[in-house]
């Protein structure tokens, strides 16, 4: 939730890995801004993107990756908006992409999950 001066307020509970990932997959999560939990602290980003140093070069490197992914058939590509979480690591974030090979997903060991949100 932004506050009126623009500061999110982060809940206490998000400073525990499983309160975070209730925060972040909540109808209180900002509508903008990225958030990652590493061991216990709490980082959150608000400034947007450049286009030019960060969109661009995102979108070429993804669509290429896709393209190489695809015509391999090497796994999946998951884009912004998937919260990637590994709990012994103590790490929850939004990557700008990700890639699970099909033998990753086969030995279930990354597993999908779906938090049912309305969008933040």
């Amino acid at each position: 939730m932004l506050s009126f001066d623009g500061a999110v307020h982060i809940p206490a509970d998000a400073f525990v890995h499983a309160g975070f990932r209730r925060w972040v997959t909540s109808e209180g999560f900002p509508d903008r801004g990225r958030a990652t939990f590493a061991e216990g602290e709490v980082f959150f980003e608000m400034s947007p993107e450049s286009i030019e140093a960060h969109n661009k070069v995102k979108t070429a490197f993804t669509t290429g990756l896709e393209r190489l992914i695809s015509e391999e058939n090497l796994g999946e590509l998951y884009m912004d908006g998937a919260l990637l979480t590994n709990e012994r690591a103590g790490l929850s974030t939004e990557p700008d992409a990700m890639f699970a090979s099909w033998e990753t997903l086969e030995r279930e060991r990354l597993v999908l999950t779906l938090a049912l949100v309305d969008a933040h």
